[in-house]
């Protein structure tokens, strides 16, 4: 009868050591996890002389829990004391007794039909990579092909009241334990939702545990918790007893740090991202702090392009010139390739705030690049400057977006703005002329506006054109909206009257060899003027003017005048 007593006292508490919870999607991930050793319990004495073997069984089922695939590669998550073994002093039937209980072996289940297994789950023995008693975490490994995985999202980026679910294998296979290794009976994964019931922190502030109103069970331990989106933002650990239905779990942003300092964290599906330095775009009139390895490529002044080395995801800002609303200006960037290739697939979980005066909105949404079906997150900040708005986002890989949430909201958060657009031309253009050297070896000097910022930039693109030699694009420093922008070509033979036509079907104002067209651009009409003209010392310019239609009249005569000093039709 105590044998008896014995064993189902085991399979009570032994299947699952703390209790805990799990995840949403991919149920796939979720794995199950049986520990095979040995189980042997002693009374007696505190000498191990003195002590009566009461059972001995080897070679058994010594505990079940849960974990979950972080990698393709075989990188499996689970809490510390789901695997791991040790002794337990209890009473039972009023005598103490010494449970001692030395795991042999570690194997991982995977669930069947997730990894082409055609429904069989697949037993794989694991090794123990890595392990933290305190945090109570460990990292296993198995060796199996094109295993699906749970990809993590971000701890410091959820908060009370967000929905999430827990996955895993509650009570385990309790009617198991002590049978032989040989068993295949695996229960199936259980998934319950719940929402984050609060942030519990340390005393140094930060994040230790999270805790959740989703139902947890013994054996849920070890399983993942995940956010609406399907990204793991805890690892489920213990639960409260008398019957409180409050659980917790350790925050996933305490799982990346592990696996960082155990040189793990290459194995994600992709790049931990810090707050680096500051990008400091003075001409630009823009200031952020931005994840370490970001840096501005772009040569054009209303434009930032800062890349990831891994280029799974891009910082982006545009200054635009509008009389948009940020809500407008939300909507084009989600629907559609004027600002990004990319469709939002879900409603956007935003914001809209002042900051020192000036309205904010900021958002972050889901969604897929058109053309290839490609999977896409956006995290934005629209910023109202009056006439100009500025419109910063980070867009990438799903993955990568859910990984650094909080990075790159922090980074957002922190953007500084100036306005460009500070003394916009309202009348007639009295600039003089002044001659400076284009941008490529052997192109001539160009004739530009005194005063005027020359940058990056090119005009038209006209049909049977190849690509220019040089280019740049000039504006007044007080009005972008305004720009006079020049191409050039070393042949001189090009048919100017058929390169015109390339580029609109109307001739302008300057002859045969010039166009004009109007171009609607973020609720604004523009104006665009060009024409083809030959530099005394060889080769071919287009010149051309492009600027709101209200303010064509001041800036014409400064465009002839243009066009005349630096060539001849």
């Amino acid at each position: 009868m105590r044998n008896a007593a014995v064993a189902l006292w085991l399979a009570c508490v032994v299947c699952a050591p703390h209790s805990a919870w799990a995840r949403a999607e991919p149920a796939d991930g979720t794995v199950f996890i049986r520990l095979i050793g040995s189980i042997r319990v002693l009374s007696g004495g505190d000498e191990d002389w003195q002590k009566k073997i009461l059972l001995d069984l080897p070679h058994v089922e010594v505990g079940t829990g849960s974990g979950f695939i972080i990698s393709a590669q075989g990188w499996v998550i689970t809490n510390h004391h789901v695997i791991s073994g040790g002794k337990l002093d209890r009473m039972i039937d009023g005598v103490k007794v010494e449970i001692a209980i030395d795991v042999e072996r570690i194997e991982v289940v995977i669930p069947g039909a997730a990894a082409g297994f055609n429904t069989i789950p697949r037993r794989v023995t694991a090794s123990l990579a890595a392990s933290d008693p305190e945090l109570d975490l460990a990292v296993l490994y198995i060796s199996a092909p094109d295993l699906p995985y749970v990809p993590l999202g971000d701890s410091d980026a959820v908060a009370a009241g967000d929905p999430v679910s827990a996955m895993g294998y509650p009570f385990g296979s309790m009617l198991e334990i002590g049978k032989p290794s040989t068993s295949d009976t695996v229960p199936s994964v259980t998934i319950s939702g719940g929402a984050i019931s609060a942030l519990r922190r340390n005393d140094n502030g930060e994040i230790r545990y999270l805790q959740t109103s989703a139902q947890l069970n013994p054996g849920n331990s070890g399983g993942p918790i995940v956010d609406q989106d399907g990204y793991a933002v805890a690892v489920a650990q213990l639960k409260l007893t008398g019957g409180s239905g409050v659980g917790f779990g350790v925050p996933i942003n305490l799982v990346k740090g592990f696996l960082r300092r155990h040189g793990l964290d290459q194995s994600l599906t992709a790049t931990l991202l810090e707050l680096g330095s500051v990008l400091d775009a003075a001409g630009k009139g823009v200031r952020l702090r931005v994840p370490d390895g970001f840096q501005d490529l772009s040569p054009v002044r209303l434009r930032v392009e800062a890349p990831a080395a891994d280029g799974s995801l891009a910082l982006r800002i545009d200054r635009l010139a509008t009389p948009w609303t940020l809500e407008q200006l939300e909507t084009a960037l989600q629907t559609g390739d004027a600002l990004e290739r990319f469709q939002a697939s879900g409603s956007a979980r935003r914001s809209s705030r002042a900051d020192k005066g000036r309205r904010v909105v900021s958002g972050f949404v889901t969604g897929t690049e058109p053309a290839t079906n490609r999977e896409l997150s956006l995290m934005y900040s629209l910023v109202d400057l009056g006439r100009e708005k500025v419109v910063a986002r980070y867009v990438g890989s799903a993955e990568a977006v859910a990984l650094n949430r909080s990075v790159l909201q922090a980074s957002l958060t922190d953007l500084e703005v100036t306005p460009l657009l500070t003394d916009e031309v309202a009348r007639a253009s009295d600039a003089s002329l002044q001659t400076i050297a284009a941008s490529m070896p052997g192109s001539p000097p160009i004739a530009t506006p005194s005063g005027w910022i020359v940058e990056a930039g090119m005009p038209t693109t006209c049909a049977g054109l190849t690509t220019p030699m040089a280019a740049l694009s000039t504006s007044p420093a007080g009005d972008f909206t305004v720009s006079f922008r020049a191409a050039w070509w070393p042949n001189a033979s090009i048919d100017v009257r058929r390169a015109a036509r390339g580029c609109a079907p109307q001739a302008g104002t300057l002859g045969e060899a010039s166009y004009a067209f109007r171009l609607p651009s973020w609720g604004s009409t523009y104006l665009a003027q060009g024409v083809f003209v030959a530099p005394p010392n060889g080769g071919l310019w287009q010149l051309e003017m492009i600027v709101p239609e209200t303010k064509g009249n001041f800036v014409t005569a400064l465009f002839d005048a243009w066009v005349n000093a630096n060539g001849r039709q």
